[in-house]
């Protein structure tokens, strides 16, 4: 029979072997792949990367003890922008092996410059980029609407900053009604920027049917905002055709996403409250200026009754003028009319008393008596240019009698 050692024979001799070959500390430099916190002891997965490739060639795991990691955020209180999946981090670390539990780095410090660099690195990277391609203050030039109801939210599903803000909105005290569509998505690890850009691509081909995009993430580690200053999801936002708002539930520092969206809150319920106050303001703004047209509309109708009253006030004293200087001018005519008949009576008087001590100066009956007689047709004294046929009847005015003639025979002289 062959002879054999246990297992926890073998993993013994392993974790001598180890203690004797790498008895200090060592600086590491890896990525974070993974970090979660659980009891207080933060659990790290470390990996290395190829450089062309993007692929895992290496891989451990890591841990930072509760009270190690007391005194380190004491030393240093913003480790969260450390403790991020995707950054390059330098550990030091001792080598650990366990019999049931196996291998790993017990974490005693970060270079907390080295990584702070390497983010600064990376995102200046990425600001660059999008700066020189013209995006970086696209989104922000996207007008955003006085009202927003129709809302594309990225999100996952089962996030509580999700039910948060949908609640919110819900809840809202002016009875809005809001209408949202999850597209969703994860917001968190190394597939996270790329499934939010696939979705920003996809509400920008539906942008008719919504008023704004809503990014929201809670309830989730805050550690794991890394996704947030991807090139790709940048760049999905500045292309996109719809305002976007932000609310990642962080507030020690603005991811990219932040920076180049048209709007970055703090939470989604903070997002939630922007809307729906949004909305009270345009109301507001409504009711102000139903309100104004209204003043206007009374001030502008009393301001015209008062011209017209004016007017009216104006046109009566004018029409009273007018008829006054009329009654005058026509009293002059009556008085003027009077005195012009009235001399011309007088002035027919005189001339009818001159006729009549004309013809009183001229009596015919002298005339008569010698003989002499007055003939009348119709009324009308005969003479040369009186047309006279037989059958005629004439008056013969003598000075004693008057006799009536009937024309038998009439001679011509010539």
């Amino acid at each position: 029979m062959k002879e054999a050692v246990t297992l926890f024979e073998f993993n013994e001799f392993v974790r001598q072997a180890l203690a004797l070959n790498f008895p200090d500390q060592l600086w590491i430099q890896a990525e974070i792949g993974q970090c979660n916190e659980g009891g207080g002891h933060f659990f790290f997965d470390l990996v290395q990367k190829d450089e062309t490739s993007d692929n895992i060639i290496a891989r451990s795991g890591g841990v930072m003890w509760n009270a190690r990691f007391l005194d380190f955020t004491l030393q240093f209180p913003q480790w969260e922008k450390v403790f991020q999946e995707g950054n390059e981090v330098r550990v030091l670390a001792k080598l650990d092996y366990h019999e049931r539990y196996g291998m790993r780095l017990t974490i005693d410090e970060f270079d907390t410059e080295f990584t702070l660099g390497q983010i600064a690195k990376k995102r200046a990277e990425v600001v660059r980029k999008l700066k020189e391609e013209g995006l970086w203050a696209k989104n922000k030039k996207q007008p955003l609407s006085d009202v927003l109801q129709r809302i594309a939210v990225i999100s996952s599903a089962g996030a509580a900053g999700l039910q948060d803000f949908i609640q919110q909105l819900s809840d809202n005290p002016f009875g809005y009604k809001f209408h949202y569509t999850l597209f969703e998505s994860g917001v968190q690890g190394d597939k996270a920027a790329e499934m939010m850009s696939k979705r920003l691509r996809e509400i920008g081909r539906l942008h008719r049917n919504f008023d704004c995009i809503v990014i929201i993430r809670g309830g989730g580690a805050r550690m794991d905002l890394s996704a947030f200053d991807y090139y790709a999801l940048g760049k999905a936002i500045c292309k996109c055709p719809l305002p976007v708002i932000t609310g990642v539930g962080h507030d020690i520092d603005e991811s990219i996403a932040d920076q180049v969206a048209n709007l970055a809150l703090k939470t989604p319920t903070a997002v939630a409250e922007f809307l729906i106050q949004r909305n009270a303001n345009f109301e507001s703004n409504l009711i102000g200026l139903a309100e104004l047209i209204e003043r206007r509309s009374v001030q502008f109708i009393h301001m015209e009754q008062s011209k017209l009253e004016t007017t009216t006030n104006a046109l009566m004293i004018h029409a009273q003028s007018r008829l006054y200087k009329e009654d005058k001018l026509l009293s002059n005519i009556e008085q003027n009319t009077l005195h012009t008949v009235d001399k011309h009576i007088r002035d027919m008087g005189r001339e009818l008393n001159l006729l009549d001590s004309f013809f009183k100066s001229r009596r015919l009956d002298p005339i008569l008596r010698q003989g002499f007689a007055i003939v009348r047709k119709d009324g009308r004294v005969v003479d040369a240019d009186t047309p006279i046929k037989n059958g005629d009847r004439i008056n013969i005015e003598l000075a004693d009698r008057d006799f009536v003639a009937i024309i038998q025979a009439l001679n011509t002289k010539k």
